[in-house]
C-alpha cells in the first residue's frame, strides 16, 4: 500500500511541475527551502536579535517580581507603607519588563521561517494584562490584614512572573528558531 500512495504522489507532484517547466520555470523558484536551511538569494537576514538576553531578562524579572511580592505580603499592616511600596515596586517591574522581553523576542522573528510561539504570546499578553489589572486595583483598594486582601495580592504576582515567564519562553524558542534557520549553534 506504501508503494501505491508514493507512486500516486510522485505523479501528481509531476503533473503539477509540469506546466512550470513548460513555460521555463524551475522547480526551485517556487518551493522554499527545508525548515533549518537558510534561503538562497532572497536577500532575507535571519538574525536571533537579542531574544537570547530577552529570555533572561524574563527570568529575572519573574523572580525579581516574586520576591517583592511575597516581601509585600509578608510585612503586613497597611500602616507601613513599605509593604506598600513592594507592591507597587512588584507591579511596577511586570509593567515594565513585560513589553520589553516581547520586544527581545520580536527582535528574532524578522523572518517568515521564525514565528516564534504565537499561542505562548497571545498566552503571555493576557496573563501579563490580568497580572496588572488585578494588582493595581488591589494596591488601590487599601490592602490590609482586616479585609483578607493582603495575602490575595499573590495571585497576580504569580500571573505577573507566570506573563513573564511566558514571554521569556517565547523569546527563547524565537532565538531558537533563528538559530536553527541559520545553521549556527550558540
Amino acid at each position: 500500500m506504501r508503494g501505491g500512495v508514493s507512486l500516486v504522489t510522485c505523479v501528481m507532484c509531476l503533473a503539477a511541475a509540469a506546466p512550470a517547466a513548460a513555460q521555463g520555470h524551475t522547480l526551485d523558484e517556487d518551493v522554499p527551502p527545508p525548515f533549518g536551511e537558510a534561503p538562497l538569494g532572497g536577500g532575507m537576514v535571519v538574525d536571533p536579535g537579542w531574544s537570547v538576553e530577552a529570555f533572561w531578562l524574563g527570568v529575572g524579572a519573574a523572580l525579581g517580581v516574586l520576591t517583592t511580592g511575597i516581601i509585600a505580603v509578608a510585612i503586613g499592616d497597611t500602616d507601613d507603607d513599605r509593604a506598600t511600596g513592594f507592591g507597587i515596586a512588584s507591579m511596577s517591574i511586570v509593567g515594565l519588563a513585560g513589553p520589553t522581553v516581547a520586544w527581545g523576542g520580536a527582535s528574532a522573528r524578522g523572518h517568515p521561517y521564525v514565528p516564534g510561539s504565537s499561542g505562548v504570546r497571545i498566552a503571555a499578553w493576557l496573563t501579563w494584562s490580568l497580572s496588572l489589572v488585578a494588582g493595581v486595583s488591589l494596591l488601590a483598594s487599601d490592602i490590609d490584614e482586616s479585609n483578607g486582601r493582603r495575602g490575595a495580592f499573590m495571585a497576580p504576582v504569580a500571573l505577573g512572573a507566570v506573563g513573564l515567564l511566558l514571554f521569556a519562553f517565547d523569546a527563547l524558542v524565537s532565538a531558537i528558531q533563528a538559530d536553527l534557520v541559520t545553521g549556527s549553534a550558540r
